[in-house]
């Protein structure tokens, strides 16, 4: 039988998957086929090559892509609220979406931390789980 402490987390993490997906249909309709395309990919990404690298292909997408409709801005950012979730001023800092904030937030706090490298993967990994599941079912190809 699973730890209530466990399924509580799992829970948190099926609805951070759902909140995502459902702010990317909501919000950013333009973008949400580029958003699923990338997010089904994300897990073979971490794996190949890491979370480090992954993220870090995501934020130079970010500035590259500048001024048009960007799906790795919310991406980058729906998977870096999970992983700093709890730390300090985290929330705040990156609501505001700016690829500037979150590039800054990742280099200070991420690539910052390497002994939480591992911890950081598992957490991605946990929760794009489900917003895979989500994505799949909920965004058109």
């Amino acid at each position: 039988m699973p730890d209530l402490v466990e399924k509580n987390l799992e829970y948190e993490r099926a609805e951070y998957g759902y909140k995502c997906i459902k702010d990317i249909i909501d919000n950013h309709e333009a973008i949400k086929k580029e958003y699923r395309s990338d997010l089904l990919q994300t897990p073979a990404r971490i794996y190949n090559s890491g979370l480090l690298q992954t993220l870090t292909f995501y934020c130079s997408k970010m500035k590259m892509e500048r001024g048009r409709k960007n799906h790795f801005i919310p991406l980058n950012l729906h998977i870096m609220k999970w992983i700093l979730r709890g730390e300090l001023g985290t929330a705040r800092e990156m609501w505001n979406e700016n690829p500037d904030a979150i590039w800054n937030m990742y280099r200070t706090r991420i690539l910052g931390q390497p002994e939480n490298k591992m911890r950081y993967t598992e957490r991605a990994m946990s929760v794009i789980v489900w917003m895979k599941r989500f994505a799949e079912g909920m965004i058109e190809k």
